[in-house]
């Protein structure tokens, strides 16, 4: 009886991150733990969810890491309570932290989020030749698992502003999950990034039908729209923007870039004026990304006082640095051809002020080299 009263007890807390209504439902549930801590002292249950309550519900992280640890030393092989210690690090990501996913896989080597997680915690900390081996080490002991190959492929993605992209890499690993799995739409959905970025734009193209044909067809109209913009077939880009379920200020905006593709700017810049007087408050980066693509188009028609001007209004707007770098070095370009002084001038001034973000990002240390003409 007091076994099968715990187990409703954990079931219960177990259900409150349902609601995820935690504010009203965390103080009672952690109430009740500690009640049941009394009862069975040495349930590493108890513990695992007296640490979720406490970091993933009141957002107390040392007192979650505590009870995840005391779960894990009354059972070491706890993978889920493992997990959530290593999930909590992840926003300061080190060797310990590996070792702790390390750990996850040698007691559960098909546990494919540990694989991941520790694959991308080495990415972030530069060690090229342990992704490899990880990468090695995941599909030899899972060769028959269509996630696995997944993982291995998404490897090979850059996922931080210092990385790019192995795209071959990933897609020998994506080929092979789609032979194992290919009913699986989430894999097709993934190989179409590759395939895109690698300018095979039919065999995305076929992707992202097979991946409405498996699945949820309203996720992928914007996909749809940029590969046909890329192929040329700016009739099927349009249809794909009129028939999908966007907010009506996100249909004017991709109308807007096939428009301009097309090289109807005239157009263009109507689309880009009615969705900017459509765009919800909450969402500022859309309409930074607007007077960025109306600065773009002045540029194009040779008005670069109204380039400058759309642009200045799109940094106002940035959320973050990255962004407001992007589009300095947008105004920097513009600047370029008219005014190659306070261009010099401008890069200067984002190289003191962006220093480890240009060094760190390879695209945008090019594009820097590039203005000057180097």
């Amino acid at each position: 009886m007091k076994k099968r009263t715990v187990d409703d007890i954990l079931k219960e807390v177990a259900s409150f991150f349902e609601t995820q209504d935690y504010d009203y439902y965390m103080p009672e549930a952690i109430q009740s733990l500690h009640k049941v801590a009394e009862i069975e002292p040495d349930n590493p249950e108890i513990y695992y969810w007296l640490g979720k309550c406490s970091a993933n519900g009141m957002g107390e992280i040392d007192e979650g890491l505590k009870w995840f640890r005391k779960a894990v030393e009354l059972k070491p092989n706890f993978t889920n309570a493992l997990l959530e210690i290593a999930a909590l690090n992840r926003d300061h990501p080190s060797l310990a932290s590996v070792e702790t996913y390390q750990q996850i896989i040698k007691i559960d080597p098909g546990c494919l989020e540990a694989w991941s997680a520790m694959i991308g915690m080495l990415k972030y900390l530069k060690m090229p030749e342990d992704v490899e081996k990880a990468v090695e080490q995941l599909v030899a002991q899972n060769p028959e698992v269509a996630g696995a190959w997944m993982v291995a492929g998404d490897a090979f993605v850059a996922h931080y502003v210092f990385e790019t992209s192995d795209d071959l890499r990933a897609l020998s690993f994506f080929d092979r999950a789609i032979q194992l799995e290919p009913q699986n739409e989430n894999h097709y959905y993934q190989r179409y990034f590759a395939l895109f970025r690698l300018g095979r734009l039919e065999e995305a193209l076929c992707d992202l039908e097979m991946q409405r044909k498996l699945g949820t067809q309203t996720v992928l109209n914007n996909y749809f729209v940029e590969v046909y913009k890329s192929l040329g077939r700016f009739e099927d880009a349009l249809r794909e923007c009129n028939s999908s379920h966007f907010e009506p200020y996100l249909k004017l905006a991709y109308r807007a870039q096939v428009y301009e593709a097309m090289g109807d700017y005239a157009r263009a810049l109507k689309e880009i004026k009615a969705a900017l007087s459509r765009v919800p408050r909450y969402d500022p980066g859309w309409k930074a990304r607007l007077h960025q693509q109306m600065a773009e188009i002045h540029n194009l028609l040779g008005d670069t006082d109204l380039a400058l001007e759309s642009i200045e209004k799109a940094k106002k707007l940035a959320e973050f640095p990255m962004v407001e770098l992007e589009f300095s070095l947008w105004k920097a370009r513009f600047l370029k051809e008219s005014n190659p002084v306070e261009m010099e001038k401008l890069l200067t001034k984002l190289e003191k002020q962006f220093s480890a973000e240009i060094k760190s990002f390879p695209p945008y240390l090019k594009w820097v080299e590039e203005l000057r003409g180097n």
